[in-house]
């Protein structure tokens, strides 16, 4: 593919599957072609589980409009035979065309910042900074907290960037405090400390408010909106919003490669009010339904007519109505709309799913050069290494068949200075959902997924763990090269990581299996060890070169219980891992347990040089006296073990922000209780 210059965008449609229509109410009907290795000739009847080729998902070249609207039409046609209508789920852009800008709060004033001459050079700054835990190396991900090694923080607080400098760490002080604008609410930010620029996300509702909805016109739909602020932060007390931009859709996933920012976004166009609004429409989708379960009525007859119907009311549609817009502001300028992408720029497949679009915008710190792909599809799940993308879609996506087993489409995106391009398309069986399920090393994708689904061939409820190894072949297509399937059976997968030449997957159901393999051989991968113990891991971290370091519930041989658990392996030899150390943080009274790191990884901060642990920890107990909000720390050592260094509780700044002062002698049932701890859940720390 080409290089676009700035803002074009790169449509690519995937080839989904529709195999025989499954009708409401679980009922058969027509109008897609079946796989191509349909082992009961079509019968929808016949009890057997159908698997996608790899062929059917792969992406195809169009250059016509009319090519987009017949997919468009395709897919809205095969909504209304298998599933109804549906409504604006993520909504468009409003129909006024109008640009998407700030709408200036007057009740929320701009804080003026600190002194500007206290800035990232004074102090003697920091040696090191844990920063955000991240799964790959140079790989840096949205967070809420990011820091530099001139002791500088940089946090998002409320629709608030807030600066700080923490050198000497006795005399942290704030140094700005920016707002952010009225619309869009703070989802993370990034950090390019080389150039000394930020850059925000943020998630919004366009123009206007969901309150404001019932105030304008009914055809003005509320598009759903990404935002970006890119900062200039060279002086910390002093951060310059130099541009924004803003994309129709919502965040999926961000990182920051260099100067280089890959956001992954999710749009999905709102169904045409031609279509929603048709009596006629909803009438022949009536008789269907009828006529699909042994009513009064041909279902082929109406089928066609339903197909016809939609074709003649999408053709007086535009093709840009299901393409997402973006705008640009520099500095205080008004926004511009970037160029809109042309026919050519849009490919359209052969079959259909529910349209739409995962969108992938690359642009430089600065907010500049931008370059934009897209591709048809659902995908959830982002995995990122230094080079690639992976963009991960379950067979939900285009499960237009009851009999479709699971699988997973994986399209792999490259990624770097220019416009994003497509590179390959893989297929495993079963499902993954989270990122440290997928790992590239040496050019080879590792992947562990989970299958659980009935197969009615047997009438048994099956549920295994499989992990594939795929590589770039002939034809933008990846295959499986090697794989260990069906370990684990009966469980589910709750965390896993690949690390270098070895993969570590943890189950559970009631124990807590620790799966060890050697993948130096990406044709020939093996399951080495096992390890079974109570409770469940749900993040693994690696320390030193041959140790694991986990977090998770304890648990005994009735489930899981409600303490947290740190635990230490060795993983040394592995065919023989070993638990090495296992730690439950104490407390004086019955109560729950939670962190935040237990399912957020970039709440888990483990400082290497220092050995050092620190966690988010909340302990909610019978008494308020007793409960506990805030942080503890632990020394890990192989040898050793863990010990514990102390707490911070935060429990009665927590109070101090939600609860009114005691001398009011006023009473108020979250105070009393302590739920208003839940809306101050600790979830960030530093190390330094």
């Amino acid at each position: 593919m080409t290089t676009r210059t700035t803002g074009k965008l790169k449509i690519i449609h995937s080839l989904v599957a529709s195999a025989a229509l499954t009708a409401l109410a679980g009922c058969a009907g027509s109008g897609g072609d079946s796989p191509a290795d349909d082992p009961t000739g079509g019968d929808p009847s016949a009890n057997t589980l159908l698997k996608t080729p790899t062929e059917q998902l792969q992406l195809k070249s169009s250059t016509s409009c009319e090519a987009v609207t017949d997919y468009v039409t395709d897919s809205i046609a095969n909504l209304i035979l298998n599933s109804g209508f549906i409504g604006c789920v993520d909504c468009v852009r409003t129909a006024t065309g109008l640009p998407l800008v700030d709408v200036a709060d007057a009740n929320v004033p701009v804080p003026a910042a600190a002194d500007a001459s206290i800035s990232a050079g004074d102090g003697a700054g920091f040696a090191e900074v844990t920063g955000t835990n991240t799964q790959e190396s140079g790989v840096d991900e949205l967070d809420i907290l990011e820091a530099d090694a001139a002791g500088n923080f940089f946090l998002i607080d409320g629709r608030h960037l807030v600066i700080a400098n923490g050198t000497p760490p006795q005399e942290l002080r704030e140094l700005a405090n920016l707002n952010l604008g009225h619309i869009g609410q703070p989802q993370g930010l990034l950090l390019d400390e080389t150039n000394s620029r930020l850059v925000v996300v943020l998630s919004g509702d366009g123009l206007f408010s969901p309150a404001n909805t019932a105030l304008i016109a009914p055809d003005i739909w509320i598009p759903p909106v990404v935002k970006l602020l890119f900062i200039d932060v060279a002086d910390p007390a002093d951060p310059v919003i130099t541009r924004r931009l803003t994309l129709d859709g919502y965040r999926i996933a961000a990182r920051r490669i260099d100067s280089r920012v890959h956001l992954v976004s999710h749009f999905t166009p709102a169904m045409p009010a031609a279509i929603t609004d048709n009596p006629e429409l909803s009438d022949l989708r009536r008789q269907y339904v009828n006529a699909v379960a042994g009513g009064p009525g041909d279902a082929d007859a109406l089928e066609r007519s339903i197909r016809d119907t939609v074709a003649t009311l999408i053709a007086a549609t535009s093709a840009a109505d299901y393409v997402p817009s973006i705008w640009q502001q520099q500095g205080e300028t008004d926004p511009v709309l970037l160029e809109d992408p042309t026919c050519a720029d849009i490919a359209t497949p052969d079959v259909s799913m529910p349209f739409a679009l995962t969108m992938v915008t690359s642009i430089d710190t600065d907010g500049s050069n931008i370059g934009r792909l897209a591709i048809a599809n659902n995908a959830w799940n982002v995995y990122a290494s230094e080079e690639n993308l992976y963009l991960m879609q379950p067979s939900s996506g285009w499960w237009w068949d009851r009999r479709q087993s699971q699988q997973t489409a994986i399209f792999k995106v490259r990624i770097g200075s220019g416009l994003p391009a497509f590179v390959s398309l893989g297929m495993v069986d079963g499902w993954a959902n989270s990122s440290y399920q997928f790992s590239e090393h040496d050019g080879y994708l590792r992947v562990a997924t989970n299958r659980w689904e009935i197969d009615p061939a047997i009438d048994r409820f099956l549920q295994h763990n499989n992990l594939y190894v795929l590589a770039d072949t002939a034809g933008a297509t990846m295959e499986v090269v090697g794989s260990v399937e069906e370990f684990g059976i009966g469980e589910r997968i709750f965390s896993a990581r690949f690390l270098g030449d070895r993969g570590y997957v943890v189950t559970f159901r009631q124990i807590d299996p620790l799966f060890a393999f050697d993948l130096s051989d990406p044709f020939n991968p093996s399951l080495e060890g096992e390890l079974e113990i109570p409770g469940v891991s749900t993040y693994i971290h690696p320390i030193e070169s041959n140790y694991l370091l986990t977090i998770g519930f304890d648990g005994d041989d009735g489930g899981l219980n409600r303490r947290i658990r740190l635990q230490l392996f060795d993983v040394q030899d592995l065919a023989d891992p070993r638990l090495l150390h296992s730690h439950l943080p104490e407390f004086d009274v019955d109560g729950f347990a939670w962190t935040s790191a237990l399912h957020d990884p970039h709440a888990f901060n483990y400082f290497d040089s220092a050995a050092v642990l620190t966690i988010p920890v909340q302990y909610r107990a019978s008494r308020l006296d007793d409960h506990f909000s805030g942080f503890a720390a632990f020394k890990v050592d192989t040898l050793a073990g863990f010990t514990e260094l102390g707490r911070l509780d935060h429990s009665d700044l927590a109070r101090k922000t939600y609860c009114p002062d005691p001398v009011l002698g006023i009473s108020v049932v979250i105070c009393d209780d302590g739920q208003y701890l839940e809306s101050a859940n600790p979830s960030r720390s530093v190390a330094a």
